[in-house]
């Protein structure tokens, strides 16, 4: 068996990737825990309802501001530095959790 060891460091690079409804709320959510900007491209403004549903979520959770640039079908995030409403989401997800283990189980 091959061990693989991570260390933490700096992530920088570009990421080319045909973007799916599934992929884009991924995308969204990464890019708004960055913590420098990120552009999306190309950014398909037809992805649904739901993948803006998110954006505005996120949005207006404070959590990042995104521009759309039609110009060129960009979409840029440029994420909080306000990382405490974070940390309290995932006490309160793992509070959740512990709570009611009949929740993972219907997953």
């Amino acid at each position: 068996m091959k061990t693989i060891c991570i260390h933490p460091s700096q992530l920088k690079g570009e990421i080319n990737i045909q973007i799916s409804k599934s992929d884009a709320h991924r995308t969204l959510i990464v890019a708004s825990l960055a913590k420098t900007k990120s552009i999306i491209t190309p950014w398909n403004k037809n992805l649904g309802f739901d993948v803006y549903a998110t954006k505005n979520i996120l949005e207006t959770l404070g959590l990042a501001t995104f521009i759309e640039h039609d110009d060129n079908n960009t979409l840029e995030c440029i994420p909080s530095k306000d990382w405490s409403f974070i940390s309290l989401l995932f006490e309160f997800i793992a509070l959740s959790v512990a709570l009611s283990p009949r929740l993972i189980d219907s997953f």
